[in-house]
């Protein structure tokens, strides 16, 4: 449920919310996970007020060795943002449309400690085309975990 009480005129909206992991350990040092996820979301326009959301994407981990470990995923989003009329400014509704893919390495210096990199592509389809890119990141850093 959503209450837009701070927007004049906005009214409520109500929309199921949907979210699930499914894990599978495909042997003792590999696994696959399949995330989906359905909601209303915080826009990232500020002239809209919400956005429906769909995510799905699958992640597999792999252990190559007793100290380096990789991870590969693949995610895809779906949002429709609503149009909105606050005090006389219009502003339509629109589609986009993401995919995420990424694959990193770890390497274990201790059990606690690793050193960690990897690489990001992300491309974004819109309606509203000043809001479409394409984007690839590569990363590196230190690892705690405890």
């Amino acid at each position: 449920f959503r209450d837009y009480y701070d927007s004049p005129g906005a009214g409520d909206r109500t929309e199921p919310y949907f979210e699930s992991t499914l894990t599978y350990a495909v042997a003792k040092t590999t696994s696959i996970s399949w995330n989906t996820r359905y909601a209303i979301e915080e826009p990232d326009v500020i002239t809209n007020e919400s956005r429906k959301t769909f995510r799905t994407g699958l992640r597999a981990s792999h252990d190559l060795t007793t100290r380096v470990s990789g991870i590969i995923s693949a995610y895809y989003e779906h949002d429709d943002y609503d149009s909105f009329t606050p005090a006389g400014i219009f502003s339509p509704s629109f589609n986009e449309e993401a995919v995420d893919l990424a694959i990193s390495l770890r390497y274990a210096v201790t059990r606690y400690f690793g050193v960690e990199a990897g690489y990001n592509h992300t491309n974004v389809w819109s309606d509203d085309i000043f809001r479409e890119y394409s984007r690839n990141r590569y990363w590196a850093g230190l690892n705690v975990a405890f």
